[in-house]
């Protein structure tokens, strides 16, 4: 039987890949990977070059990810018992593959041999990056450890994946498991009426009566921000905030605590023995802040920046809740309750009039059309293979019909989707040996409500949501970078790849924008400009709280993998309560709250001693808006610029100089605050 995976296509066959040709496409990609390696290492030993070395790793490197690739998308998106111990059986193999790699003493000395003779070989500027950046991940990866202590990382490296895996996997199974049925629909009263037609179709489904909760996100926001029963409210908010954590009685299997104890044991380790003080130190080796003190030093600045307004914010609340309620103390599980109520109070914003403003198709037009307005890019749709029908797929073009790049969205809640949002890539671009030219595609995936009588539509958050995954993947497609490893997002510091999403978010909040993206779904009418007014008003609303709990969690991140010791208990619990005691918060959080077992940013995925990034590249984002709002918000003579000298060039040059040369000027912390609206 041929195995579609390792067929000539140009996209993935998803409608041809099964569990069964997954595993055989990886390693008998892999078997051959070694053996081209092991071959062009014999042939041109001691007389490397770009054509004959560098160019053949590169292209066997790219060819096992776009193979992977899928199957890792799959993982994530259509998870299943079968799916999922396939994938552990492949993320095996293909690390012991790139520990074999990055541990290759003749590998790495021949690229050694390569960049010692750069000159010779005539390498331009894009070509040495190239090189620094592979010699650099080879000393990452311990290339220069004794024997001994490369079977120690190997070792590391191979439980910290897959303690990921299982703290991802627990993170999926606790939410899938708890569940409450409700039969009396009075319970429900202020919930959304399409959340709770959401609840009823899910008891349906298991042959059950009147309303099934689960813990999707739409739901769980719905109940804990509108839903006026407080007993309802408290049992939801305990239920998510206890899952993957011995709290959870239904489900304490999937019990994270001692998931990412470990993982921060072996971070620890596995940092000491690479010869750095801490895994905070080891992480910021490849980003742009460079030291932990400068992140640190940066929270703090925000905290001294906001935390004037963000007690007033306090203050103004907790009055408006006396006032109006009679209650002189709020509970956690009430926060977003009275907030909600506080925020129609100051500004009339009622969620679910302003969703009937942005069904998907609206919003997406819009969006396309915005990008065409700044950067002069055209989308076209196409019928292509997905692994789901509700799967969109465009082809991204110049004003001169020549291909960019394409992206896949997938956007809809799903059962076997893991929850949140991301951008994950498909491949990236690179120009071939053979002349042939491979075009960069990327994922986009959301969890968004599913349709009411065929018409999705979105809540303002949610259209943030898909701007700022949509701002990735046009970062990684616009690319005009021709070396993978240096091209799209491939190689962007972590704390500069949110900057180009977080700056789409932006256009979310301009009224110019927002015609572009809403009309009412039924009457097709414009939206109220008197309404939409009041939407980007609210923008500032209890900014600096939000602020201080983005801080909140950039701080727990950061100084736990700088200070973690396996001997001290409590720690993490003693962290926090020290970072908060710093901060400016409502109430207090009970015990039984743990957001550190359901935090994959850190645990399940790639920001461990990097949350702290999406504040960092804000200042980008904020700055280059404010840029945009003062010299016309479609300037597309600013837009062809930041496109050529920031988004296409990748990893190529330091993201910080090219920020400099695009603005004229110094990276500053007041612009983040003034887009948030905090005052300085």
């Amino acid at each position: 039987m041929n195995n579609p995976l390792l067929s000539d296509f140009l996209l993935p066959p998803f409608n041809k890949i099964t569990n069964n040709c997954m595993l055989s496409a990886i390693k008998i990609t892999i078997n051959n990977s070694k053996e081209k390696i092991n071959k062009i290492l014999k042939k041109h030993q001691n007389n490397y070059n770009w054509h004959n070395f560098c160019q053949k790793i590169l292209e066997l490197d790219e060819n096992l990810y776009r193979i992977f690739s899928p199957i890792n998308h799959l993982n994530y998106v259509c998870n299943n018992h079968e799916t999922r111990k396939i994938y552990e059986i492949t993320i095996k193999i293909v690390t012991n593959y790139c520990l074999w790699f990055k541990q290759n003493k003749y590998l790495y000395n021949a690229y050694i041999q390569v960049q010692n003779n750069q000159k010779n070989l005539n390498f331009d500027k894009l070509k040495i990056k190239s090189i620094n950046n592979i010699i650099r991940d080879f000393k990452l990866s311990g290339i220069l450890l004794s024997k001994e202590k490369k079977n120690i990382y190997s070792k590391i490296i191979t439980r910290l994946l897959k303690l990921q895996n299982i703290f991802n996997n627990n993170i999926f199974d606790s939410t899938q498991k708890l569940e409450k049925n409700i039969l009396d629909k009075k319970e429900l009263d202020g919930i959304p009426d399409h959340i709770i037609n959401i609840m009823s179709k899910n008891a349906l489904l298991k042959n059950k009566k009147g309303y099934l909760i689960t813990l999707d996100i739409p739901i769980y926001l719905s109940i804990i921000t509108f839903c006026k029963n407080h007993v309802l409210r408290k049992k939801i908010y305990y239920m998510y905030n206890t899952r993957a954590s011995s709290f959870d009685l239904n489900s304490s299997k999937f019990n994270n605590e001692p998931i990412l104890i470990e993982e921060l044991s072996l971070r620890s380790k596995l940092s000491n023995l690479l010869g750095y003080n801490s895994y905070a130190e080891q992480s910021l080796a490849v980003k742009s802040a460079k030291k932990v003190y400068k992140v640190l030093s940066f929270l703090y600045k925000l905290i001294q920046l906001s935390k004037k307004q963000a007690e007033k914010e306090v203050s103004n609340l907790k009055k408006f809740i006396k006032k109006k309620y009679d209650l002189n103390n709020i509970n956690p599980w009430d926060i977003s309750f009275f907030a909600e109520k506080y925020k129609f109070y100051l500004y009339g914003i009622n969620d679910n009039i302003i969703r009937n403003y942005f069904p998907i198709n609206i919003v997406m037009k819009g969006m396309f059309i915005i990008i065409n307005k700044i950067y002069g890019l055209i989308f076209k749709k196409r019928k292509v293979s997905v692994w789901h029908n509700s799967v969109m797929f465009f082809d991204v073009f110049n004003s001169n019909n020549e291909l960019y790049g394409s992206i896949y969205f997938d956007l809809y809640i799903r059962s076997e989707k893991r929850s949140g949002a991301w951008m994950d890539i498909c491949q990236s671009r690179i120009l071939k040996e053979n002349g042939i030219l491979q075009y960069p595609i990327a994922y986009v995936n959301c969890n968004f409500t599913p349709s009411i009588n065929n018409f999705f539509l979105l809540n303002h958050n949610e259209v943030l949501t898909l701007f700022h995954e949509f701002g990735h993947a046009l970062h990684h497609i616009t690319s005009r970078i021709n070396i993978p490893n240096i091209s799209g997002i491939n190689g962007i510091p972590l704390d500069i790849v949110e900057f180009p999403s977080q700056f789409m978010e932006y256009w979310c909040w301009e009224l110019e924008s927002l015609k572009l993206i809403s009309q009412h779904y039924k009457k097709k009418n414009n939206f109220p400009v008197s309404i939409m007014n009041k939407l980007i008003e609210s923008k500032k609303y209890n900014s600096a709280l939000s602020l201080m709990r983005q801080i909140e969690l950039s701080l727990f991140d950061i100084r736990i993998h700088k200070e973690f010791n396996f001997k001290k208990n409590n720690q993490i619990s003693d962290l926090i309560k020290e970072i908060r005691k710093n901060l400016i918060t409502i109430s207090p959080i009970p015990s039984w709250y743990k957001y550190t077992n359901v935090f994959n940013h850190i645990f399940g995925g790639e920001y461990a001693a990097g949350y702290y990034s999406y504040l960092w590249s804000e200042q980008l984002a904020a700055d280059t808006f404010l840029y945009f709002k003062k010299n016309g918000l479609f300037n597309s003579k600013i837009g062809k610029k930041f496109l050529n000298n920031v988004l296409s060039l990748g990893s190529s040059a330091d993201p910080i100089i090219l920020f400099k040369k695009f603005r004229g000027k110094e990276l500053n912390i007041n612009s983040l605050l003034i887009q948030r609206g905090i005052e300085i």
